[in-house]
């Protein structure tokens, strides 16, 4: 999983290479552990891009991860500076 502009201002992209097509969810805590955005996302065998608008966000970091529907993390979850 790639995340860039990282640090961001307004919004960021996901994007995700695999192996094998799965559903989940994108999840966005905050240095808390409390979710602040989370949406159903379908992953596509190869690569799978989500734009997510952040301009609501207050300025710190964040740790975005991807769940499958079986609970796991396919990902190494990645930190997002909000400047």
């Amino acid at each position: 999983m790639i995340v860039y502009p990282n640090p961001a201002n307004n919004k960021f992209i996901i994007e995700m290479k695999s192996d094998i097509d799965y559903s989940g969810s994108i999840v966005i805590s905050d240095i808390n552990g409390k979710t602040i955005y989370q949406s159903d996302c379908t992953i596509k065998k190869g690569i799978s891009t989500s734009y997510v608008d952040c301009s609501a966000y207050d300025a710190g970091a964040y740790f975005i991860s991807i769940i499958s529907q079986e609970g796991n993390n396919p990902f190494k979850p990645i930190k997002l500076i909000v400047e």
